[in-house]
This record gives structure tokens, sequence and C-alpha cells, in this order.
């Protein structure tokens, strides 16, 4: 089985948390996964990794909406991500770019601003993703998935149709007309109606706790990788506190 993994971020996120990342998963991450692919944003990689170029589409979308507050997360005059539709529409846009170039294996979506704290191996990584699922995803109750970590299984005979139909959200502008507009909540509104059509099984769920925050480091996942959602960010991993259940691999117990 080959895996494919791919991400994106700009030259401070690759500052920030980017360059740790690629490196983290050079050393952990097994060959079949090779390289790590890289939607760079206006900077060279110092690590290796494949680097690759946002479709044009992307610019396309941010002009038209780069100078609209709404557009841009702004309500009531504060920021709020979940409409902040142009930032994460360059997460889109790698994701449906690459995919759309796939037919076989597992393709993985993989924040700038994961860990992976020890050795992931392709067994494992299968044992996640149980056929015949399309999509695994960290689901929560109550709101949108988490994206930072998701799987499609690029051989299923209706991938293409669902990269075409999420990459249409934007191009057709019918992605104003969701409740949110961040890339999870795309994602949610994808793979909703494709279920509902029988057009994909309903998702796998990668999150140890549905109702908890950080579903990410309280599920399998945790077991090899970390999420820096926020703050995490400066502080260089999760909180202990994080997990609802005390977890027993040894990157948690010296957290």
């Amino acid at each position: 089985m080959k895996f494919h993994v791919v991400t994106t971020m700009n030259r401070e996120g690759w500052e920030e948390t980017g360059r740790r990342m690629a490196a983290s998963f050079n050393q952990r991450w097994p060959a079949k996964a090779k390289p790590l692919t890289v939607y760079a944003e206006d900077f060279e990689p110092d690590v290796p990794v494949e680097v690759r170029r946002l479709p044009d589409w992307l610019a396309e979308f941010n002009q038209k909406h780069k100078h609209v507050p709404e557009f841009n997360g702004m309500r009531n005059g504060a920021y709020d991500y979940r409409w902040d539709a142009v930032k994460f529409a360059h997460k889109v846009a790698a994701v449906c770019d690459f995919g759309l170039g796939l037919s076989d294996g597992i393709m993985i979506w993989l924040d700038a601003d994961t860990y992976t704290h020890a050795d992931v191996t392709g067994d494992w990584l299968e044992r996640l993703f149980p056929e015949p699922a399309y999509l695994a995803w960290l689901d929560r109750y109550n709101s949108h998935p988490e994206c930072g970590f998701v799987m499609y299984r690029a051989s299923h005979p209706y991938h293409r149709h669902f990269m075409e139909s999420y990459r249409a959200l934007y191009l057709s502008g019918d992605l104003f007309r969701l409740e949110q507009t961040n890339d999870c909540a795309a994602l949610q509104h994808v793979v909703l109606a494709k279920v509902l059509r029988c057009k994909i099984p309903v998702p796998v769920s990668l999150s140890g706790d549905k109702g908890w925050h950080h579903p990410f480091v309280n599920g399998p996942l945790g077991e090899r990788l970390d999420h820096l959602k926020g703050p995490r960010k400066q502080e260089g991993r999760s909180r202990r506190r994080d997990s609802r259940h005390p977890r027993s691999e040894e990157y948690w117990r010296a957290g």
C-alpha cells in the first residue's frame, strides 16, 4: 500500500512549526509514505520534501474575496476562524490539486503544525483506515470535524468526483451559502451529501472522544502524532491535560 502525504504552509508557518513537522516526518514515517509533498507558499523549504505550487484558481479566489471582511473571518468586529474562507481555501486548494492527481493508495492530509513523536508504520496506518471506507477524519459531536489529519482512499471509484465536488464549492461560490466557511465545514458538507447519496460509505472516526476539544491526541493518532493547535504552537507540544484519559506513550508521560 502506497501512502501519499500532503500539506501546505507559508514561510511563517514553515518557521513556526513546518520545518519541525517535516523533519519529524522524514525521521519517523515509512519509505512507502515518502516524500512529503508541501505546497509551499512563496518560500523554498530547507528540509528534503517534494515542493509544489498552489493552483491558479486559488489566486483568483483570493483576489476576489480578500478585501471582504466577512470572508476573512471578521464577524461583529472580531475575528472568528469559522468564517475565514480565504485563509482555509489554501488548504482545500492543496488537497484537491494533489488528490485529483491520484488514483491509487491512501492520501493523507497532515497539518503543518503536527509533530511525529514515534515511528509511523504502514501497518498502523492501514489499521486506522479499514476498507471499504473512503474517508477517515476526526469527527466531533455538535461541530464540524477537526481536519488536522484526514485520510482518503484514492483508489475508490468516486475519489475523483469527490475532489471535484470539494473544489467546486469554491469555484462556484456555493461555499458562502454554508453556515460556516472554513475548510472543515466545507468538507463536512461534501461528505454528508455524498454519504446521503450512497456515493461513499460513512467515514471512519479517528477521534478518541468526540465530545472533547482536542480529539486528535485523545484517539489512536496520539500514539504517534501530536497536533499543536493554537497556543501549543509556541509551547512546542500539546499539554498533558489535553488528554481526557492519561496516555501511556513515553512522549505523553514526559510532557
